[in-house]
């Protein structure tokens, strides 16, 4: 009988002689591949270099019932691996006991007579390794396919929502939700002359020091920082809020300056979510202007935008709003779609709970 198994290697200690040459034997008829050696050390090595189906260790190797302990550390080695003792003469009770205890598959007496019920056992062994390998492939295979259907269900559903529902780019300002603004300056400037208004959705609230910024950010969706403040360089109080935001969803932070000589312009400086992210390729900005190196060792900040002001700014704010409500109208379709197939869900990840924790067992 062949073992239909990639891995039908057996692993045999046991000192060389004639019992060693009609085991062999035995187990290449059986279809194996057999690897030997009298050296435990080197048993060891071999079984943590590959996988074998099984091993087979004689009870007296290197000494008398040292075997099994030898047997036991191939167990640690490769869980996996069904470990067999073979005694050559008669076996104890208490030497055959202290194997099974120690993970043996199975204690065999060498008997010339009998050698088919041994060969019947290993096979039996190595069988089982081939069912529980094919188990494990459907089960992920199953897991994998469960997985695809629920995700294309779910991006069906919502592609089905989007078409029903106008397009977000095409709405006006008071059809959107309430966009909050907090704009940190000492000055009036910037405030003053954006025009947006409560009455389409628009709270601007502006606090003139960081340190009444830090304690109020959370509160809003943007946050405009000035260069300059009285108490707090721009760059710690933008950086601070971004490692420090607690809300679902990440601010939109920026840094701004302009030069009262030329109103007209702002430049704006995205803080960004993690260390050396920024553009490399940036334009430079002016010796005087405020710099990356300005936001360090906090953050990096991104690629500055020169913005004709306010129009250009406004429109930056109106994109982000838009965006904004995108993830709202997804976050509530995901939330209509659990609630209306609770159930479904449910037992979807008990299910893949159940599979995760059966190949986790048995890995």
């Amino acid at each position: 009988m062949s073992v239909p198994f990639v891995g039908n290697e057996v692993l045999v200690m046991m000192p060389e002689g004639r019992h060693l040459i009609t085991i062999k034997a035995l187990l290449v008829d059986e279809g194996f591949v057999v690897t030997h050696t009298a050296d435990p050390e080197r048993a060891l090595e071999l079984i943590a270099e590959k996988f074998y189906v099984c091993a087979i260790f004689d009870l007296d190797t290197p000494r008398r019932h040292k075997g099994v302990k030898w047997m036991k550390k191939a167990r640690q080695a490769s869980p996996q691996t069904h470990c067999f003792i073979l005694s050559l003469e008669k076996c104890s009770a208490a030497a055959a006991i202290s194997a099974y205890r120690g993970g043996a598959r199975d204690v065999f007496i060498f008997n010339p007579e009998d050698l088919e019920g041994m060969a019947a056992r290993i096979n039996a062994a190595a069988m089982e390794v081939v069912r529980r390998t094919e188990h494990d492939r459907l089960m992920l295979q199953v897991k994998g396919t469960h997985e695809q259907f629920f995700r294309r269900m779910l991006q069906m559903y919502l592609e089905l929502l989007e078409a029903r529902e106008p397009d977000v780019s095409e709405l006006f300002d008071n059809e959107l939700p309430q966009c909050r603004i907090l704009i940190v300056d000492s000055e009036p400037h910037l405030a003053s002359s954006l025009p947006l208004s409560p009455d389409d959705g628009w709270v601007v609230d502006t606090v003139p020091l960081g340190s009444l910024a830090l304690e109020q950010a959370d509160n809003y969706h943007v946050v405009l920082v000035a260069r300059s403040l009285p108490d707090l360089p721009g760059s710690m109080v933008a950086t601070t809020v971004r490692k420090e935001e607690k809300s679902a969803e990440k601010h939109e932070i920026f840094v701004f300056t302009y030069d009262p000589a030329a109103p007209a312009r702002v430049t704006l400086f995205e803080v960004s979510g993690n260390l050396g992210t920024a553009d490399s390729d940036a334009d430079a900005p002016a010796p005087s202007a405020f710099t990356e190196k300005d936001a360090r060792p906090v953050d990096v900040l991104g690629k500055p935008m020169n913005l004709p002001f306010p129009a250009m700014l406004v429109e930056r704010l109106r994109q982000f709003r838009r965006e904004a409500a995108r993830r709202d109208r997804k976050k509530h379709w995901l939330s209509s779609f659990k609630a209306a197939h609770y159930d479904f869900i449910e037992e979807y990840e008990r299910q893949k709970k159940a599979i995760a924790a059966w190949l986790a067992g048995n890995g």
